[in-house]
């Protein structure tokens, strides 16, 4: 099993009590194996959002053309139209694809 590093949160409960620097029970686990917690901004959330929002429209129209009406036969397209996504698609912002970006994260 692999643990992260660092965990990113906008300080949700289920790893933050009221109390910022006291821990969840959850929070406490985490920190135990070594993993660290920031805080990001609340638009980090509308980022994710978008990603998501983004597949919640398009998966149903691509499905219903590939006529795929059930799961084992989507998982293959929802893995191609990933590694695509992650591989081709040039992040706005980062002018890199995800693939290069974690590349070099992993680098850094």
């Amino acid at each position: 099993m692999v643990c992260p590093w660092n965990f990113t949160s906008i300080n949700h409960s289920l790893f933050f009590t009221h109390d910022p620097k006291a821990l969840t029970q959850l929070g406490q686990a985490l920190h135990f194996y070594g993993v660290t917690f920031r805080f990001a901004p609340p638009q980090a959330k509308g980022k994710v959002e978008r990603a998501h929002h983004f597949w919640r429209q398009r998966l149903p129209a691509y499905f219903a053309s590939e006529q795929i009406a059930d799961l084992d036969h989507a998982a293959p397209h929802v893995q191609a139209l990933r590694l695509h996504h992650n591989q081709h698609e040039i992040h706005r912002e980062l002018r890199l694809t995800p693939q290069k970006a974690w590349d070099l994260a992993l680098r850094e």
